[in-house]
């Protein structure tokens, strides 16, 4: 059963700003139609990130911690956004049963404190699969299961659930650990 409190819709007109590159953000936004392109400033230029459209999730860091905004988002088309505020998204969260809260619990802590694994391959201390990386590997199966449910239940919750499968894939080595380098335990 959807929870209609945790959705609102918001309306963005083609070239309208929907944040900007460092601002504090409450509200991540789910594209039910229409196209975003985010952003990001480096070195005095616009350096284009992506451009998303229906079904994708984007400003989420905003529910997932308080960090300042990462980018910016501007409408390329007129687009019709479900926004989703932080507070209602931590009141939906604290509600799921306790495997479920468990499983978005872990899965944000991991995005948070694990660098993608890009970045830790360039490191040789970093650069091998630790016990925590075995453990993602082992949720991200359970999450994978409980995603037909959670997709039935909640779209949003079902979106953030794939976009924090998607961070932890991506600081996993992608065979599972370097060739000779044994699990840091």
């Amino acid at each position: 059963m959807r929870d209609k409190s945790l959705l609102e819709r918001e309306v963005f007109y083609a070239g309208q700003s929907v944040f900007r590159e460092g601002q504090e953000g409450h509200k991540a936004y789910l594209i039910e139609s229409g196209e975003i392109e985010l952003t990001r400033h480096h070195e005095g230029k616009s350096i284009l990130v992506a451009a998303v459209g229906p079904n994708t999730l984007f400003g989420e860091m905003a529910i997932l911690d308080s960090a300042p905004r990462m980018a910016t988002a501007t409408a390329i088309t007129d687009v019709v956004c479900i926004a989703v505020r932080r507070d209602r998204f931590e009141n939906k969260i604290e509600g799921l049963p306790r495997d479920r809260r468990n499983l978005f619990g872990f899965l944000m802590d991991y995005a948070r404190s694990t660098p993608p694994w890009s970045t830790r391959a360039d490191s040789a201390r970093l650069a091998r699969e630790t016990s925590l990386d075995i453990l993602a590997r082992r949720v991200i199966g359970e999450a994978e299961e409980a995603e037909t449910m959670i997709k039935a239940e909640d779209p949003v919750l079902f979106a953030v659930l794939q976009m924090l499968v998607g961070y932890a894939h991506n600081r996993l080595p992608s065979d599972g650990r370097v060739p000779g380098e044994r699990v840091e335990v």
